[in-house]
């Protein structure tokens, strides 16, 4: 059985002449996303229930595009009236979508409705290294494989991080079987303060790392062979999804 190591402490770090913050962040920032090309943000803007492409550019604002850039923001949080399905696609290029930041999740919180990233054929989610899925309200479901392209994020926040161990969590993330996860021999972290439940196979020979006060569920059979972490929460799992 492949060993759990649990993290007991923080990691605490003792820093001589320290640069201003702004400046540091500003040096990370660019760091982080050199030789990815330049950054742009965009925001979904359909807000009725019903089944949409990721490549049609009209979806988007600004409308010149759609988020297909290792270093391109993807915000799918505006308030919207009906369950809406995204078809993750990018049909005329290398049928990889690939992003710096995804964040889903319905901008109203009482009564949030779902997205979903749904798989297309031979398509795929493509996030780069330092990026992040990020769900938050609603019972949202990511149905697309990911690929990563460099040590990152998936989490859902719940809302009520206080109570992460009581069944009042906002919402919930689902990887369905067919978001399966090559993690590419890189480090996965799972996050958040909310419910989470991976059903996709993990494979690859990185490692997976839970953070967060929420609780993530393995139901997958997995195939990856790094270390397993938890510095947080709850992770729940079977000898099989344990790789």
């Amino acid at each position: 059985m492949k060993k759990i190591t649990r993290s007991r402490s923080p990691l605490t770090t003792t820093m001589k002449n320290k640069a201003p913050r702004t400046q540091t962040l500003a040096a990370i920032a660019f760091l982080a996303f050199a030789g990815q090309g330049f950054a742009t943000a965009y925001t979904w803007n359909q807000s009725a229930g019903g089944t949409y492409s990721w490549d049609a550019a009209a979806n988007w604002l600004p409308n010149s595009g759609f988020p297909d850039n290792s270093a391109d923001i993807a915000n799918i949080t505006n308030d919207i009236f009906g369950a809406i399905t995204i078809n993750v696609q990018d049909l005329a290029g290398d049928q990889f979508v690939d992003l710096g930041t995804v964040t889903i999740g319905d901008g109203q919180t009482a009564g949030a409705s779902a997205f979903t990233l749904a798989a297309v054929a031979l398509n795929s989610l493509q996030i780069a290294a330092g990026g992040a899925i990020n769900s938050q309200n609603g019972a949202n479901v990511i149905a697309a494989p990911i690929v990563l392209a460099g040590a990152a994020t998936i989490s859902h926040t719940s809302g009520y991080s206080y109570t992460a161990y009581r069944n009042d969590s906002l919402g919930s993330l689902t990887l369905s079987s067919t978001a399966t996860i090559n993690n590419g021999g890189l480090l996965l972290t799972l996050g958040g303060s909310g419910q989470m439940s991976v059903a996709g196979v993990i494979s690859g020979t990185g490692g997976l790392t839970k953070t967060g006060l929420g609780q993530i569920t393995l139901t997958g059979a997995n195939t990856f062979t790094g270390p397993v972490t938890v510095n947080q929460g709850l992770l729940n799992f079977t000898d099989k999804s344990l790789g």
